[in-house]
Parts: structure tokens; sequence; C-alpha cells
């Protein structure tokens, strides 16, 4: 069923009559239109109204799960030339979200990170030559739930992927939660666009398992601890950005084998410097906020950073000691890029604009010897790093395995 408009913006009902199932069908009206029709038409058809060219419709907020699909309220419009014939335009799109491991889904929750409407009460602008959707300034949500009628189960050898109907849009991230039979398991993504008639895929399956069997973060805001962050490994560092800390918060880092770590004092937990973490010790508690978390699982330290703020920085002689070259994380590394050197020149990379506390150096036994190969670090102190020959480089740092490589740009370690 689909409805178009009487010019006084009276939706009026059209239902399939033929056609089913096809890319072309006719519909019939369930009454004969009183009024002159306007241009426009739009499906689904329930709760659709308009005014001066624009149409309010709902998208909804609580969805349904459709095994290899998506639910039927996908919303389309088309713009008549002719007063018969309309060529439906997309709306919305598809956000599919590939998930794998050994826990049952019965549900999924996307909560925008940013406030950004995601569905909820939305408007068709049809004064353009193609019908745009956008999220209403009153009555959107940011979050919508996806519901399984019975649990799904899922594998860690194959992808089930999870089909939401959302409004296009800019969106700073979101905070995704699976929740499972067992427990729940969140993460964040970051910055990302959905464009209208498209299907976007976030890369790569998201692993959730019955229990927590990775590096996670935990706390009275993780559905009063009953689900968790799950935070991204690699090269020694556990991730995950743009995570929202709201007032009153605490929470603890639990590793793959059920440790707890929080801090000894809490008051000690630092904005972007280290924090030591040990087994067992008091929650840890940051003002409310939006940041960015790292931890070095080998030497149980974490890194609250304000969102978008790097935990390691550069620093040498072309910025005179003093102003840090930020670098981010790249692939599991953290990686600055294209510093220009002059032969000879020093460097040492550091917590960010900190002095005395994990500062990377050369390790005095080993030999400083040319570019292009890795070389060994100490945790804490150490020399001053070096490049022979002057040009434009590319400084890797690898957490967990305490080595840099200093590349020509362009190049990659491995």
């Amino acid at each position: 069923m689909i409805s178009l408009f009487a010019d006084d913006g009276t939706p009026v009902e059209y239902v399939l009559s033929a056609g089913a199932g096809t890319a072309s069908a006719e519909f019939t009206a369930n009454e004969t239109p009183e009024t002159e029709m306007s241009a426009y038409a739009i499906y689904p058809a329930t709760g659709a109204s308009m005014e001066n060219e624009i149409v309010y419709i709902n998208v909804n907020e609580q969805q349904n799960y459709v095994a290899d699909g998506f639910a039927t309220y996908y919303p389309m419009a088309a713009i008549t030339a002719d007063g018969e014939s309309y060529t439906f335009e997309n709306l919305a799109t598809v956000l599919s979200l590939p998930l794998a491991g050994d826990a049952a889904v019965k549900s999924i929750t996307l909560e925008t990170v940013g406030g950004e409407g995601l569905a909820g009460a939305a408007s068709v602008d049809f004064s353009g030559a193609v019908p745009v959707l956008k999220a209403s300034a009153e009555g959107a949500s940011g979050t919508v739930t996806l519901t399984c009628a019975e649990p799904v189960q899922l594998s860690a050898d194959n992808e089930t992927v999870f089909n939401f109907v959302l409004i296009p849009g800019e969106y700073e991230g979101l905070k995704i939660t699976v929740a499972t039979e067992k427990g729940g398991t969140i993460k964040y993504t970051p910055a990302f666009t959905l464009k209208p008639g498209t299907i976007k895929t976030f890369g790569g399956a998201m692993n959730v398992t019955a229990a927590a069997n990775c590096w996670n973060l935990i706390g009275s805001f993780t559905a009063e601890w009953g689900s968790w962050i799950d935070l991204s490994e690699s090269h020694g560092v556990a991730y995950s950005k743009n995570i929202v800390f709201p007032e009153g918060n605490e929470f603890k880092v639990r590793n793959a084998e059920g440790a707890w770590f929080g801090q000894n004092d809490a008051a000690k937990v630092y904005l972007n410097k280290r924090t030591e973490m040990f087994v067992d010790q008091a929650n840890m508690k940051v003002a409310a906020g939006k940041y960015d978390v790292y931890c070095d699982v080998a030497w149980n330290s974490i890194f609250i950073m304000n969102a978008g703020t790097s935990p390691f920085s550069v620093i040498g002689p072309k910025n005179d000691w003093e102003n840090d070259i930020q670098m981010a994380l790249e692939d599991g590394y953290f990686v600055a890029k294209g510093i220009e050197f002059d032969a000879g020149d020093e460097f040492k990379i550091r917590t960010t604009g900190t002095w005395g506390d994990y500062e990377i150096g050369f390790d005095a036994a080993k030999d400083i010897t040319g570019t292009d190969q890795a070389q060994s670090v100490q945790k804490l102190g150490g020399q001053n790093m070096g490049v022979p020959t002057a040009g434009k480089y590319d400084i890797y740092f690898d957490l967990g395995a305490t080595n840099v490589w200093v590349m020509t740009e362009g190049q990659k370690p491995f």
C-alpha cells in the first residue's frame, strides 16, 4: 500500500492490485479522491501527512530482525510527471552489521554518540528533483533497537548479518550494544556517513562471545556491570574510541583470563596521561565526557584520552622539543608521517605533552644503525633516537613489541 496526497495534504491510500513481486506494479485507490491529487507518493503509507511539499513520516525505532534481508518498512518516495506513473526513490540507508562468535543474539541497539537522529520523526522534502529524507528537529531518535523473535545463534566461522533501516546523514559514531543470553557486548565506531539508497557495511565482523574473551571495559554504565565494551587488540594495545562516560561512572578493565584491573587510588586516574592498573583494586572513575581509551596490555597501563587525542607523540628539534607531533593509531601501530629531519637530528616518543612518564628512547646497549629497520627501545627513558640522513620519514611505534621503525616516507615496516 502507498499513499498519494490530495492538494489539501490529505493522504489517499492506494492498494496493490497487480504486479506483486515484480519491479513494476499497479495500485488502486480504496476510495475515489474528491480533490485534485498532488505529484507526490510515499511508502509505507501508514501515518504519513503532507504540508507545503514536505511529507512527514516515521522511521521505526523498534525494528525486527529478518534473516538475509530487512523489514518491509524501508521508506520510498516518488514524484509523478503525468499523474499516473511514479518511479520510487529509496530514501533511507540499510546499515549492515556482520557478527561472528559463539553467542546467541537477542537484540542489538544502535545509539548515536553525537545525538543525531537515526530514526523516529522524519520529513521527506519534495521541493527538489529528488525527494530527500531528513531527521526532524523534534521527535527524531538517536537510538534504534533490532529485536530477534528468537535468539540468533552466531558462528565463529561464518558471519551473520543484521540489517537496520536508518535515516541518512553524517554521524560522529555509534555505540553498538549486542544483548545475548549471557550478557552483552558494547562497541564504539568512528565517525561515518550514511547515503540514501545505499547499503553501508561496517568492515570486519564484530566478535560476540558468550563470555568476555578479550580485553574489555566493564562498569556501572555498561548495563550495571552486565555488559562490557570490547577493546580491539593489536600490537600490544587494546583500545576503543568515542566512549561516552556518564556522570558518576565507575569501571574496571578486564582481560581474557578474567582478571579485573583497577587503581589503588581512584583519584590517580589521569586524563591524557598514563595510569597504572592493578589486579583487584578500586574501581576507576573519570569526569563525564567522551574519551578514547587505550590499554597497554603488557604493562597493565591505561590511557584515557580526550576523544581524538593520541597517547603518544614525537618530539625533537624540529618542534623545539616542546610542540608534540601526535601519532595516530594505524593498523595497530602508532604512526607519525612526513616528519622532515636534518642529518643527525634526534627525537623521542613520549606520552602526549609530558616528560618523565613513558618516554620511549633507544636502549643504551643497542647500536643505532640507520633507517628502514626495527629499532629496539626501552619503555621508559633511554637515549634519543636519530636519523643519519636528511629527509622525510614516517615513524612507526609498536607498543607491544617495544619497537620503533624509522621509515623513508611512504614505506611501511612490513
